[in-house]
């Protein structure tokens, strides 16, 4: 998964010294939802799989997915401090609390509505949207709601995936 988020987070996509703010917003609830999308399959390949099934707690799936956060923040806040980060004068200005919105908001979104994304979807809720929601500022509420509700986000919605032959 990390190495997914790796080629995910190129800073060309998140600089915001190239791209609008909101264009790098998008970019990374975009990256969000495509990780979603192969955490669902992996997890749903593990629970298939008799020897691994049993290995999976849901409590341990939210521990995952807040990682997966922290290391996309990561990413794209030291891809602007690498060689080449540094020689093509990149910038990435979004916080740390943003790109976890955005992250908490594509899971909750793209995960499929089954029990064992009930825990996750409630520590995501509890744990970073609300209280982001209940401190943040009108025009960032705005900016980051208007990306997750953006029509370019359509594209995504039609991306079929599936499980051992499964539709999900």
């Amino acid at each position: 998964m990390r190495k997914a988020m790796q080629h995910q987070c190129q800073m060309a996509f998140a600089d915001t010294s190239f791209n609008s703010f909101q264009t790098v917003l998008l970019n990374v609830y975009q990256n969000f939802v495509f990780c979603a999308m192969k955490f669902h399959v992996y997890t749903q390949e593990l629970i298939q799989d008799p020897v691994t099934a049993h290995h999976i707690q849901k409590e341990c799936l939210a521990a995952i997915v807040l990682d997966i956060f922290k290391v996309c923040y990561g990413l794209l806040h030291n891809g602007r401090r690498s060689t080449m980060g540094i020689a093509a004068g990149a910038k990435f200005e979004v916080a740390e609390r943003h790109v976890k919105w955005l992250g908490a908001t594509a899971f909750r979104a793209t995960l499929p509505a089954l029990p064992l994304y009930g825990p996750l979807k409630d520590v995501l809720k509890e744990r970073i949207l609300v209280p982001l929601n209940n401190t943040e500022k009108g025009h960032f509420k705005r900016k980051l709601s208007s990306v997750v509700n953006d029509a370019r986000n359509e594209i995504m919605k039609d991306i079929k995936y599936t499980v051992a032959h499964h539709k999900y």
